[in-house]
């Protein structure tokens, strides 16, 4: 054999071992481009997340501002509250009628202008009804957003672990906000409070713009092979009641909590430092969500944490002590980061079109509404116990509907 001959020989055999080697780099280069779409998307719907949530946090400094310098009282900022609840569970219900077609970029963007302008206006007026307008706005775009992070989710791979790694990114920028917001509240009132909620939402607007369109979310979607069409109207009206008497159960015991933790001898101070624990570790407990995700053995530790904050919501209502209630109040807070992303999650892996996902979200509004109001009552008339054995028995309502839902999806 010639030298040619050897040269063409060699070439042949070292074909195979490039075609593996372009092989691989294609493989890695697809993966590299997955992953930067995927941290894409989980900046996008975390941005829009933290923008829906901005009043759901930061919402009692808002509240203190009017009544101090627009010189509401309780009732007058109770109602402005209860309105923009509404406003929210209302956008996020019909929002749900329209998942399937919703353009999510264009919503987002929608929906931030609303929030900008509402709150904007609000801190430069002190006109009641003004006001109450403002809160139809507000409450209508913060639903609309709330409505795309779970509409977004319920079309990923693993939509209770999507919204745990959301609620991470949350938790690190409220825990920081809460730093900053008391000061500018003290130094500039009405105007700092709400000019620094319309300038939350405005910095994570541009992030919101890399959400996915209706197109890519739908060809997204049914990539996915999830039998959705196997679950009936029963299943996913389970999920949804389970999603009303967790949250009704589990948030009419914050009505008053302050009140109640200053009736045991806890300080303002120290009752803040208590929320800034809770906070803190409540972004441990979103790790771990999203971790455990929707693995087999997650849906037991759901029932066994519905049920235990149930009993939390007893001692947080009506404690022994100093100790009883902080225990219980930070078992009720850091137990909301697991329980609530993977309802709805579950919701989302029912339905992946995210119409479920949003549609139980959106019952929330509405429950925490009605539970407000109720647990105000009870409240006032001094029956805090009735309020948490309420909250233990919404809770356990929750916990069977759950395990009925499991039971239908194995």
């Amino acid at each position: 054999m010639n030298y040619s001959s050897k040269k063409y020989s060699s070439w042949v055999s070292a074909v195979p071992h490039y075609e593996k080697l372009l092989s691989r780099s294609h493989s890695i280069l697809t993966a590299l481009q997955r992953n930067k779409k995927a941290l894409w998307l989980i900046a996008s719907v975390s941005a829009a997340d933290c923008a829906a949530h901005s009043m759901n946090v930061l919402g009692p400094f808002a509240v203190e501002a009017i009544l101090t310098h627009a010189h509401l009282n309780t009732f007058q900022a109770g109602l402005w509250m209860t309105t923009e609840m509404l406003s929210y569970g209302l956008a996020m219900v019909c929002a749900a009628h329209y998942a399937v077609h919703i353009n999510l970029r264009m919503i987002a963007l929608i929906a931030s202008i609303m929030v900008i302008l509402a709150q904007s206006i609000s801190g430069v007026t002190d006109t009641y009804a003004l006001l109450i307008g403002l809160r139809v706005l507000s409450g209508t775009g913060l639903g609309l957003l709330n409505a795309i992070v779970n509409i977004s989710a319920a079309r990923t791979d693993k939509p209770a672990r999507t919204l745990s790694i959301v609620m991470c990114a949350q938790t690190v920028v409220y825990t920081l906000s809460s730093l900053i917001f008391p000061i500018t509240a003290a130094s500039f009132g009405q105007i700092g409070t709400f000019g620094t909620l319309a300038a939350l939402v405005m910095g994570f607007l541009p992030f919101m713009l890399a959400l996915p369109n209706r197109a890519a979310l739908q060809n997204h979607s049914s990539v996915r092979a999830h039998p959705s069409q196997n679950y009936g109207k029963t299943v996913k009206t389970l999920t949804c009641i389970a999603v009303i008497f967790y949250t009704g159960g589990s948030l009419a015991s914050w009505t008053f909590t302050e009140h109640v933790a200053l009736s045991v001898g806890l300080s303002q101070t120290q009752f803040g430092t208590l929320s800034s624990l809770s906070n803190i570790l409540s972004l441990a407990v979103c790790i771990l969500s999203s971790y455990m995700g929707e693995k087999p053995f997650t849906g037991k530790f759901i029932i066994i944490a519905i049920l235990v904050t149930g009993i939390a919501c007893v001692f947080q209502c009506a404690p022994l002590g100093k100790v009883s209630f902080s225990a219980a109040f930070i078992v009720n807070y850091l137990l909301w980061f697991f329980i609530y992303p993977q309802l709805i999650g579950l919701a989302g892996k029912l339905d992946p079109s995210g119409k479920l996902a949003s549609l139980a979200s959106g019952s929330w509004m509405f429950t925490q509404a009605t539970a407000t109001t109720l647990a105000g009552f009870a409240g006032y008339h001094q029956l805090f116990l009735l309020v948490g054995t309420s909250g233990l028995v919404a809770c356990s309502f929750s916990a069977i509907l759950v395990h009925k839902t499991l039971t239908y999806t194995r």
